[in-house]
């Protein structure tokens, strides 16, 4: 046999070898009926919010829970180690103050008025959590930019006396491995995109994150992706494939809505009214 014959077989086997461990990588936890519950209907992004009621804020999710909508929320700890419901790194978009939210206590940003709104300031966690009460499904994601297990461990002590059906999700791998180690009862999704869409995050960090290398770790209930890119290689293998729950984010039109049907289990929304609210 020819060497370079004996060469493309090699190089077929040793590629062969490679996609099997990467489907093997990527495969998601087995599905659990428990995280069929949380796979319907659509969730309010950051509440039901609008010009008058901030993201985030108290009112967006009363608002939320009174048209029926299941809510997502962000949770990150402030300086003191207090989780807040807050989403960005900075305060600056939504509080017009330098700084990062876990520069300053959660009194400090207990004061803080949301999107120029003075009747409307940053909520703990726990207060969302007594405003909610249950009436709804949560969508709770934990930020993993810094303190990983102080935040997973703060989120789940609240969490844990919660009297309420609750999901987590996280874009970081860390945090979603956290919960399958410490709580691994409750259903936890990992958040992801195709990231070197955008240059910022063409990195390493990026391409292993959009080629949800870490399932092996995380063994994630659902990957909640980008509605944009559902058609992107490793999330069609994960979800399409090999089984896994899907959630689409975010959804801004019905238009976008109508194009996740088929193609994702449920909806994060915002901007607009889904069609058909919980059942859509």
């Amino acid at each position: 046999m020819p060497p370079f014959v004996i060469f493309l077989l090699i190089l077929e086997a040793v590629l062969a070898v490679l996609f099997v461990l990467y489907v093997f990588a990527v495969k998601p936890g087995p599905r659990r009926a428990e995280a069929a519950r949380f796979m319907q209907g659509c969730y309010a992004h950051r509440g039901l919010h609008d010009e008058n009621l901030p993201e985030n804020s108290q009112a967006a999710f009363e608002a939320a829970c009174r048209a029926g909508y299941d809510i997502e929320l962000d949770v990150q700890l402030s300086r003191d180690g207090v989780p807040m419901v807050f989403h960005d790194a900075t305060l600056t978009r939504v509080c017009g103050v330098d700084g990062k939210l876990s520069d300053y206590t959660a009194e400090e940003l207990s004061k803080m008025p949301l999107c120029g709104k003075e009747a409307h300031t940053i909520p703990t966690f726990a207060e969302v959590l007594a405003t909610v009460n249950g009436r709804v499904m949560l969508l709770v994601e934990i930020k993993g930019e810094r303190n990983i297990t102080h935040v997973c461990e703060g989120a789940s002590a609240l969490l844990d006396a919660y009297d309420g059906p609750f999901c987590v999700e996280s874009f970081s791998p860390y945090v979603v491995r956290w919960f399958r180690e410490n709580r691994p009862a409750w259903v936890r999704g990992q958040l992801s995109s195709h990231f070197f869409r955008d240059p910022r995050h063409r990195n390493a960090n990026g391409f292993i994150m959009q080629s949800l290398f870490t399932n092996f770790l995380t063994k994630p209930d659902f990957i909640a992706f980008d509605h944009r890119y559902s058609r992107y290689f490793p999330f069609f293998l994960a979800t399409r494939v090999l089984g896994g729950h899907s959630a689409a984010w975010t959804v801004k039109s019905l238009a976008q809505e109508l194009a996740c049907r088929g193609r994702f289990n449920c909806i994060i929304f915002e901007g607009y009214l889904p069609e058909k609210g919980k059942d859509a």
